[in-house]
């Protein structure tokens, strides 16, 4: 089983880590798209381990 306290840690992490990223990717909208696309593709593969 995983650990639930540190599975909040990170949701919290991401939140801010993504603010910083949309901000970063403000005038690119299609980069952010896909960074956003390959992100969420990163994380499917890691939480199937």
């Amino acid at each position: 089983m995983k650990n639930e306290e540190n599975r909040t840690f990170f949701k919290e992490k991401v939140k801010f880590d993504s603010h910083s990223i949309k901000q970063a990717f403000d005038e690119e909208k299609q980069d952010l798209a896909i960074f956003h696309a390959k992100t969420l593709f990163y994380f499917y593969k890691i939480s199937k381990c």
